[in-house]
Order: structure tokens, then sequence, then C-alpha cells
């Protein structure tokens, strides 16, 4: 199984690499590294379940800063 991801800066970018590889198994959205509004859910061209949304820490090598307990789902 193959997972394409990127740090898309922008929603953008986000979605045209979405589009780009529609029909990849699993695609990747990097929380952290967004800036700006983040895209209408009903814009994504990818269904829910073939989609990892991560937001990782600095120490991780991600640009997230905030509470580490924020990150955690319950």
């Amino acid at each position: 199984m193959l997972c394409v991801t990127n740090a898309d800066l922008d929603a953008a970018a986000l979605l045209a690499r979405l589009e780009r590889h529609r029909d990849a198994e699993l695609q990747e959205i990097r929380l952290d590294q967004l800036h700006g509004p983040w895209p209408a859910p009903e814009a994504i061209p990818v269904p829910p379940e073939r989609l990892i949304l991560t937001c990782r820490p600095r120490r991780e090598g991600g640009a997230y800063e905030g509470d580490d307990a924020l990150l955690t789902l319950t």
C-alpha cells in the first residue's frame, strides 16, 4: 500500500495534490503545515476513508508548536 504525502502549505496546493493523486490508496494531509484557511470538506476530492490526517510537533519534524495534549483524540 502506498500513501501519498506532502507538506502542502495552503489549501490550493493541497487540493491540487489530492486531485493529481486521486486514485492513490491513501493520502496524508499534514495539518501542521497548512497556512491560512483549510479547504471545505466538500471540496476534498478523496473519500474520507482514504485520508490520513496528521499534526506533527516540532520534535517529530513537524511545525506544530502547541500543547501536545491537544493532539490526543478522546
